[in-house]
Formats: C-alpha cells, structure tokens, sequence
C-alpha cells in the first residue's frame, strides 16, 4: 500500500477526513485503473522487453560469458526481469520507494561487485528502451519513472521519493 495512503488511514482513525485528507485520497485513486491497466499490459510485455533487451546487451557485450560464465546472460535478464516486476508493483501502488527500497540498492551493490558499471547501467537502460519499444505511449510514460528509480540509483543520480515526486509533478 502507498505509504502515504496507509499514513492517511492511521491518522484518520476515529474520525473524519479533513477536506485536504479527502483531495489526498483522490489524488491516489485518480489513475488506478489506468495504473492496473499499464500494469497487465507491463505483465504481457515482459518476454518481449526482456528479449529485446537481451538482445541488445548480447551485441554491445560479446565477450559476457567470458568475463561471467555461460548463464551470464540468464543471470542478466533474470535481473532485470525482477526489476521490472518490481518496478511495476511499485507503479501500481504509485509508491516509488518500493522499488528503490526493496531492489535499487540491493541490485546497485551486488551488479557492481561482480560487473563492470557501466555494462550494468547499459543493461538497466536497455530495458528502459525496451520499455517505450513493447508498450504504448502511455504506458511507457506511466511505468518509466518507476525503472528509472533503479536506472538512477545504478548512474548514482538518485535523490529518492522527494526527487520522484517533483519530476513527476514538473
């Protein structure tokens, strides 16, 4: 749940919304529909992103399974298929600390400790590409900003939910 959302209820216990509380609300309801809608259609692309940005790290790393062993490219793509999932769940809950809190860190330390950064963030902004490649307009500009928690976190620009919300806002 948004933690926000989840602040909303707890404080409200007992008693009745404020009108500002009530716009609070509504702000986060606006859009689920669409937000379950871009995510089902994430959830149907996946394959088709996943192979694309496969394909893309094959050609600009050749010499992956050599410096990582045969699975290194199974290994790839199960990391950014998990992003990816991560990312929409994050999405669809409009709540980008999960995925920065749940995955961008974790993916961040442990990539970096057995892989070359920028082949890494390479392979994150593949996936990104791929992203506006399988999916409509809209969804690609609903899910982006959510991969991008991880791309960012990766290129060491992310400042968390506070730098998020105001590129979402501008």
């Amino acid at each position: 749940m948004n933690s926000e959302l989840k602040r909303l209820f707890e404080a409200a216990e007992g008693r009745w919304y404020s009108d500002v509380e009530e716009e609070q609300l509504r702000g986060y309801a606006d859009g689920i529909l669409s937000r379950i809608d871009t995510y089902q259609a994430v959830a149907r692309a996946e394959r088709a992103i996943l192979e694309t940005a496969y394909t893309v790290i094959r050609q600009r790393i050749p010499r992956m399974e050599a410096m990582h062993g045969a699975d290194g490219f199974d290994k790839a793509t199960r990391d950014l298929g998990q992003t990816l999932r991560y990312a929409n769940m994050s999405m669809l809950m409009k709540e980008p600390d999960f995925v920065h809190d749940k995955l961008a860190v974790w993916i961040r330390t442990i990539l970096f400790a057995l892989s070359d950064r920028q082949n890494v963030i390479m392979a994150f902004e593949a996936m990104a590409d791929a992203c506006r490649k399988h999916l409509t307009a809209a969804d690609a500009d609903q899910i982006l900003p959510y991969v991008n928690v991880v791309v960012d976190e990766l290129r060491g620009t992310a400042n968390g939910l506070a730098a998020e919300r105001d590129r979402k806002a501008a």
